[in-house]
This record gives C-alpha cells, sequence and structure tokens, in this order.
C-alpha cells in the first residue's frame, strides 16, 4: 500500500481539524487483522498460547483506536531487538516444538507463528504507510494459511467478515489520503468534529455494506461460472480428519467407545423418497470374522478389485442368499467428510454404486473399501436392497451350514465355560437357531444396561467381565457377548462396525451421522438366506436431551452441507448439472 508523500503528525492534525477518517481506517485495519487471525484459529491448528497472546495485543491496539488514542508504540531499536531474537526461535520452533514429521508438517505451525509475532509487532510499531502496507499484507498471509489448514463452512464466514473489513479499510484509506493531500482542509456540515467524523463513518460503512454485497454477488457468479479443475494440493493439511477407530481389519473392543464421545459430523446421508424408509437403518462399515479374545479382526483382510461397468458406476456381485430376500431398493447419496478409514459406509446389502474412483474392493464379508482413499472428503450414490425373510421363513431355515462358513464363523479362543452355559440357559427353550438368536438378543437388552462410561473390565477376558460382574457396557460389547454366545451354540455369527440412521434434517433433506452415532451389532447366518442382522444393545439413557435448539442446528447442517457439496467438492460436473 503505497501513500502520499510523508509529512509531520502534526500537518495531518491541522488538515483534520474539521472532518478525520484516522479513527475508522485504524479501526477497519484491526478488524481486519482480527478476522484473518480468528479465521486462521478456527482451523484448530493454532495452539492456544498464540491465541491467547495475539487476541490479547488486538484487544490492548483496539480499545485504544476506539478511544481516539494511539496506544503504545515501540522504538525501531526494540523492534530490530525483538526481531533478532526472535529469529533464534523460530529455527528452535521448527526443529524441536514441532510435533510433526514431515518437514512440511513441522514447517507450516513454525512459520504461522513468525506471521503472528511480525503482526503483533507491527501492531505496536506503525507509523507510516508503508507499515499499514505491511499489516494488510500479513493478514493476507493469515488468510491464506487458513485457507491451507481448513475447508469448512467456518472458513467461509471468516472469508465474509474479511473482504468486508478489508473494503472498509480500502476505501477509508483513499478518504484518508485525499483528505491528507488536500490544499485546504476538508469541513464537513457539522461544526463538531465529533459530529462530523460519526457521520462519515456512517457514510463510509454504507458505501462498505453496498461494495460488499456487489462482491459477493459476482464472486459467486465468477465462482460457478468459471471452469473447474479439481487438484488435491495440500489436502492432508486442508482437511481435519476424523480419526474414527473401530473400522480397519483389526479392532479392540474398546475402539468404537473412544469415537463415540464425538459430536463431529462423519458423514451425510441425502435420501430419495419418503426417509421414513430408512428409519433403523443402519450404515454398514466393516465386518469382523475372527475372535483372539481380546479383539476382533478379518482372517482373510484382501479384497476383490471391481471395476466399473461404465466410468463412474459400479455393479456389485450379489450377496449370497438374496434371490430369496423380499426387495426393499433404498435410494440415497453420502457425502463423506475427511475420516481416517478407507471403509465405504452403506445400507444393507448394495446393490450399484456411482462414485468417482477408478477402482473399488469388496472382502469376504462384504465390506466395501476405497483403495484411493484420500484426506479429502468423497460423494458416492448407492442402490442397496435392506429387504430381509421373514421370521417364519428364517424359523424353518436349515442349520447345516457350508464348511467354510463353519471353520471361520464359529472359531473360538478359549473362553470361560460360564459362557456357554448362559448361552444354553437362556436359549433352552428355544427351537431353531433364530428363536436362539432372538432369545440371546432380548436377554442382553433386558437384564444389561448401556453406557459410555462402563466399570472396567478384565483385560483377559472382557466379555466375560462383562457377562458376569459389570453387565454394563456400550455397543461394542453387546455384539461381542452376543456373537460369541451364539458361537458356542454352533450359530455362525460376526460382529458389524458402523453408524446409526443418524438425526434427520428437515431443512437440508439429509440424515447427519456423527461420530456419536458409532454402532456395532451382530449378523448370523443362516442357509439359503444369508446373512441377517441382529441388534442387541438396548437404548441409551445417557442420550442428549437437550436438542431444543435444534430447528437453528438444522439450518446450520443444511448451510454446511451446501458448502460441501457446491464449495469443496464443486467440480465440472456440478457446473455442468
Amino acid at each position: 500500500m503505497e501513500g502520499p508523500r510523508e509529512t509531520s503528525p502534526a500537518g495531518y492534525k491541522n488538515k483534520q481539524t474539521h472532518i478525520s477518517v484516522q479513527r475508522y481506517f485504524e479501526i477497519s485495519l484491526l478488524l481486519m487483522l482480527a478476522s484473518s487471525f480468528l479465521t486462521l484459529a478456527s482451523t484448530g491448528k493454532v495452539d492456544s498460547v498464540s491465541i491467547v497472546l495475539f487476541v490479547a495485543a488486538l484487544g490492548v491496539k483496539l480499545w485504544s483506536y476506539a478511544r481516539g488514542e494511539s496506544g503504545f508504540l515501540l522504538q525501531p531499536v526494540t523492534v530490530t531487538r525483538f526481531a533478532l531474537g526472535y529469529l533464534l526461535f523460530f529455527f528452535a520452533d521448527f526443529a524441536l516444538l514441532n510435533g510433526g514429521t514431515a518437514p512440511l508438517e513441522r514447517m507450516l505451525p513454525a512459520t504461522v507463528h513468525l506471521i503472528l509475532f511480525i503482526t503483533v509487532i507491527k501492531i505496536f510499531s506503525a507509523r507510516r504507510y508503508r507499515d499499514y502496507g505491511y499489516l494488510a499484507a500479513l493478514s493476507f498471509l493469515m488468510m491464506l494459511a487458513g485457507a491451507v489448514l481448513t475447508a469448512g463452512t467456518n472458513y467461509l464466514i471468516g472469508l465474509t467478515f474479511y473482504a468486508l473489513f478489508t473494503i472498509a479499510m480500502f476505501i477509508s484509506y483513499d478518504v484518508k489520503r485525499g483528505i491528507e493531500t488536500s490544499d485546504d482542509a476538508p469541513r464537513g456540515p457539522y461544526p463538531s468534529l465529533a459530529r462530523n467524523r460519526v457521520a462519515l463513518e456512517n457514510s463510509l460503512l454504507l458505501t462498505t455494506l453496498c461494495l460488499a454485497c456487489g462482491v459477493v454477488v459476482l464472486g459467486a457468479v465468477l465462482f460457478f461460472v468459471i471452469p473447474r479443475y479439481h487438484t488435491a494440493y495440500f489436502s492432508g493439511l486442508a482437511f481435519q480428519t476424523e480419526n474414527v477407530t473401530g473400522f480397519s481389519e483389526s479392532v479392540s473392543l474398546g475402539d468404537i467407545g473412544k469415537i463415540a464421545r464425538s459430536n463431529r459430523v462423519v458423514m451425510r446421508v441425502r435420501v430419495e423418497g419418503d426417509p421414513a424408509r430408512f428409519s433403523g437403518v443402519n450404515w454398514r462399515g466393516i465386518a469382523l470374522t475372527s475372535f483372539t479374545g481380546r479383539a476382533w479382526f478379518n482372517e482373510d483382510a484382501a479384497g476383490r478389485m471391481i471395476a466399473p461397468t461404465w466410468p463412474g458406476h459400479f455393479l456389485l456381485p450379489p450377496a449370497s442368499g438374496s434371490r430369496r430376500r423380499p426387495a426393499h431398493l433404498l435410494h440415497y447419496q453420502v457425502l463423506l467428510s475427511s475420516v481416517s478409514t478407507d471403509v465405504l459406509f452403506v445400507a444393507a446389502e448394495p446393490r450399484e454404486i456411482a462414485a468417482r474412483f477408478p477402482t473399488i474392493s469388496i472382502d469376504e464379508t462384504r465390506s466395501l473399501h476405497n483403495p484411493q482413499h484420500t484426506a479429502e472428503p468423497s460423494e458416492y450414490t448407492v442402490v442397496s436392497d435392506a429387504g430381509l425373510p421373514s421370521a417364519r421363513a428364517l424359523r424353518k431355515a436349515s442349520s447345516s451350514e457350508p464348511p467354510e462358513i463353519s471353520r471361520i464363523y464359529l472359531a473360538l479362543p478359549k473362553l470361560d465355560p460360564r459362557i456357554q452355559s448362559l448361552a444354553q440357559r437362556i436359549t433352552q427353550s428355544a427351537l431353531n437357531n433364530y428363536d436362539r438368536a432372538l432369545a440371546i438378543q432380548e436377554y442382553l437388552r433386558r437384564d444389561f444396561s448401556y453406557t459410555l462410561s462402563p466399570p472396567p473390565v478384565e483385560p483377559a477376558d472382557p466379555i466375560g467381565s462383562f457377562l458376569f460382574v459389570t453387565k454394563r457396557g456400550y455397543c461394542a460389547y453387546f455384539a461381542a457377548a452376543m456373537a460369541v454366545m451364539l458361537r458356542t451354540l454352533g450359530i455362525p455369527a460376526r460382529i458389524v462396525n458402523g453408524f446409526h440412521t443418524g438425526t434427520y434434517n428437515r431443512v437440508g433433506r439429509d440424515f447427519i451421522v456423527r461420530a456419536r452415532d458409532a454402532h456395532s451389532w451382530v449378523e448370523v447366518y443362516f442357509p439359503g438366506y444369508g446373512w441377517v442382522p441382529f441388534d442387541p444393545t438396548p437404548g441409551d439413557s445417557e442420550e442428549d436431551a437437550g436438542a431444543g435448539w435444534s430447528a437453528f442446528s438444522d439450518y446450520l447442517d443444511a448451510a454446511s452441507l451446501f458448502w460441501n457439496e457446491w464449495v469443496i467438492n464443486y467440480d465440472f460436473a456440478h457446473q455442468a448439472a
């Protein structure tokens, strides 16, 4: 920002006797800095110490400007000493204080700290237009760093305020420069300096708002019209990956409980037709086949690669027993957030998937994976069949399963003998495998309680400890206990990790699935009909009842959905649509 020829402060004062824009300019500049910093801080990548120090510095300076004072100013020699001292700290910050492994991961936080330090120093030493220009450039660098570190709606909010204050700063700068270069002292319509200043500030504010609206409209038009090109530069830093434990090939019993306390959105599911058709539908993630006594894992983790039948469209092989099930087709679109797993979450038995993936893979448990998984959000459209055999049909199903099913899904480690005795006692009156599974499911729902803070279990025997000592736990304990008891009775069973349906947003017309919706359930094998789901987990008595402001949150989530689909994932396909 290049200003006019410098004159003395006394000269400025004489020329601004009747009208002044100095306070408006200085406050606009500080608010521009504040908005850029808060946008950067909202990424979660700025440490709390830096946030507190920077906010305190801005607050002190903003208060002095609001009162019409220049505030404390650092002398040039002091600035030089601070700069030399921080130069040594910068190398220590890069090499020792940041926990990243890659050089870029360490360099970015150290550079952010350097930008914040320079900004604070400039705030307390700005005297000339050149200093103001440095502050404006530093605010832009903070916005640029925020763009690298986040892709959420919080950046949109920060960018909106930043644009507003930037326009206010440049307008007032231009007026200020005109005042200071004028041969005649500018005069306002009122005899009072304060009234003239307020009148001018109100006019500048109105002009700023009008220009900001024009910029937003023009920017939106250009954004949606200019041809799109999608890249993944800095995607590992730009998206805050949700660590959804419980969706790998080896899962300990406590993994699901670790993410069930998080409120972060994992995915949004936009459904076609009546959302009531999705009532009770779980989003299936990964099924696990083998139990060590402490953890579940997949014995054969290799997946079969599926190539698209035509670009972007995959037809999945039919599931075992699918021809003997009634059809209940569900059509929906999944907008998956940035997560740490390559699992694709789907309802029941997926038949078709449309996605911009080169390939997908399906393992022996019919769990779907994206081999090209990255840190970026993804989206895919699915047709699933959620039809289930009738209870009458399952009661008549054969109890003789194929040898490969028995070998994998009846295997058990050495267990507490009381587990098998309990399973036999619970099912003693049942005459078929379906009723035996129902009896165990109802026993766990009735006599046990759900909690996310269960008492500690015996590490060497978590299932026995849960069934005979604590009798309290979260879904992973219930599903594991049911699967193990069924196997002791010779009934093939496995556990599945995924998510509950989620909360339906009437504004966005989608299901919002959060990390707290993580869930485990059981699939039981019936010859001729395949795998049938059972859920032994009782209702959550600790569920948050404070949803009184759900209408407001629906609007926020709808805005976030629009942002993710039409801004973050906006590409040529969206543009053509």
